[in-house]
C-alpha cells in the first residue's frame, strides 16, 4: 500500500527530499554517500546525485530531472 501511495505522490504533487527518496528506493534505486547530505543514486546502470535535505520541498524541476536521469517515467 505505501509503495502505490509514493508512486501517486511522485507523480502529482510537490513531496520532501526524505519523501522522493522513498519513492527511488521503492522502485529499486540504490544509495551510496557522498559529501554531506549528497548521495550518488544507482538505477538500471544509471547514475545521478540527489542531496537529501529531509523535510525541505524539492523543486519541481530538480525532481523531473533527477527521474529523467535514472531512466524513469513520471
Amino acid at each position: 500500500m505505501l509503495h502505490n501511495s509514493l508512486t501517486e505522490t511522485a507523480r502529482t504533487e510537490a513531496m520532501k527530499c526524505s519523501e522522493f527518496r522513498r519513492w527511488l528506493q521503492a522502485q529499486g534505486a540504490e544509495f551510496k554517500a557522498a559529501k554531506g547530505s549528497h548521495f550518488k543514486v544507482y538505477l538500471n546502470g544509471k547514475a545521478t546525485i540527489f542531496a537529501d535535505h529531509g523535510s525541505k520541498e524539492m523543486h519541481e524541476g530538480l525532481r523531473k530531472s533527477i527521474i529523467k536521469q535514472l531512466g524513469l517515467k513520471d
